[in-house]
Order: C-alpha cells, then structure tokens, then sequence
C-alpha cells in the first residue's frame, strides 16, 4: 500500500515537474510574440513617418 501511494506521488510530481516546463515554455513564446508585435509596430512606425 505505502509503495503504490508512493508511486502514485511520484507520477503526480513528474506531471506537474512536465507542467511547468511547458508553462515556462508558454511564457517564453508569448514574450518572444510580444516583441516581435512591438519590433513590427516600431517598423510600422517608421515606415509611415518617412511616408
């Protein structure tokens, strides 16, 4: 019984160890989008102000 309740929270450990690597993995997609939005307003921008 103790080494099935055990196994069972080493399961649940890795899953959420698993989980916050892919949020980590989110956060960083969503920063780089963010400055690719910024870098294509700053384009953008300057495009329009030479115009």
């Amino acid at each position: 019984m103790i080494l099935y309740l055990l196994k069972r929270n080493k399961a649940i450990f890795s899953m959420t160890a698993e989980e916050k690597e892919e949020l980590e993995i989110r956060k960083r997609l969503l920063y780089l989008l963010g400055l690719i939005f910024i870098f294509i307003i700053f384009l953008f921008s300057s495009v329009i102000v030479r115009f």
